[in-house]
């Protein structure tokens, strides 16, 4: 069986052409008298299960993230459930939980199908100002090869959702972001002390194999960083929505 992905994936979320706004292609320049993310403190290990893990030196705000959803903090749980595998693929069983397949598929060589979501958990140590920009992406995109789609029945949902970006990885001349605040909070917040805040990155793919990796700007009482995100090291990988493949679905017990 043969299927457009985007017959199934663009079920999963869909993304509003309107209102992009065009993303920064450079770097953006470093605040001169403020800190820098070398004097980072690192007491993550990315689980996203402690909000506490990095640490701006000279800030009171720390952050840590996440792209596993069974590692996410609670809060929105809308979650890509279909992956692509590269080749003629044999799947093995699935777990059981939709929440525990980003695991597996990436285990065994998978990569997110039309979207890929990122979740970065912020707590302040004492009360602080917060701006949230847009991601600033460094990224390539080639055709996507021969595989195979493996998706479940049904997806994963529900929960409070975070202040949120939307990225279209395949917009003409490269990929553009908008905030898309679903409860229209604005990017600009105060968090008092112990309190935490997720921003939530969502990047869409139409078409194409997309590696990418993400900084996002962030602005503590007054001094401008940018929080570095890829997938552990790596770039993230979005296999677009437009890709002919087979398609395997997990129902009843079995692939078909």
């Amino acid at each position: 069986m043969f299927l457009d992905l985007g017959d199934v994936a663009g079920a999963l979320v869909g993304a509003s052409a309107v209102g992009w706004g065009c993303l920064a292609r450079r770097r953006r320049a470093e605040v001169a008298d403020g800190p820098d993310w070398s004097d980072v403190e690192d007491r993550s290990d990315h689980t996203g299960n402690a909000p506490t893990g990095r640490t701006i030196a000279g800030s009171a705000l720390t952050w840590v993230y996440e792209v596993d959803p069974a590692k996410m903090p609670p809060g929105d749980l809308n979650y890509p459930a279909s992956f692509f595998f590269p080749g003629d693929f044999s799947p093995t069983r699935p777990p059981v939980s939709l929440v525990d397949w980003w695991a597996w598929a990436h285990g065994v060589g998978g990569s997110d199908v039309r979207t890929t979501k990122v979740v970065i958990t912020l707590q302040a140590l004492e009360e602080v100002s917060i701006t949230v920009g847009s991601p600033i992406l460094d990224h390539a995109v080639r055709e996507a090869p021969h595989g195979v789609l493996c998706c479940p029945e049904g997806v994963g949902g529900g929960g409070v959702p975070p202040r949120t970006y939307e990225v279209n990885l395949s917009a003409p001349g490269g990929p553009t972001a908008r905030y898309a605040d679903r409860k229209r909070r604005p990017p600009e917040f105060v968090l008092a002390a112990g309190r935490t805040e997720q921003i939530e990155v969502i990047a869409y793919a139409d078409s194409g194999w997309h590696e990418w990796t993400m900084r996002l700007p962030v602005t503590v009482d007054g001094q401008l960083r940018e929080l570095d995100l890829s997938l552990y090291g790596d770039p993230f990988v979005t296999v677009g929505g437009s890709v002919g493949c087979h398609q395997l679905m997990w129902s009843g017990g079995r692939w078909s």
